[in-house]
């Protein structure tokens, strides 16, 4: 059995979910309370950008992070 086979997972609960920022905690929480809101338009809520191809590049970059898909799927 290699290392990776032989670890154990901690249960999964809000406690051991990453961390996220300030303005990743509205970006997700956007995107969880209105589900009819693109992640686009999240994040230009919660990052406060005006330019629509800014807030869509942010958007794609948040939605690759780890992090954030741990809090999108719980």
């Amino acid at each position: 059995m290699n290392k990776a086979q032989n670890t154990t997972s901690k249960p999964f609960n809000r406690e051991n979910l990453p961390k996220l920022t300030k303005k990743q905690t509205v970006f997700v929480k956007q995107i969880l309370e209105n589900p009819k809101h693109s992640a686009t338009q999240a994040a230009a809520i919660a990052y406060d950008v005006a330019n629509r191809n800014t807030a869509r590049v942010i958007a794609s970059e948040n939605l690759a992070k780890p992090a954030i898909i741990s809090h999108l799927d719980n």
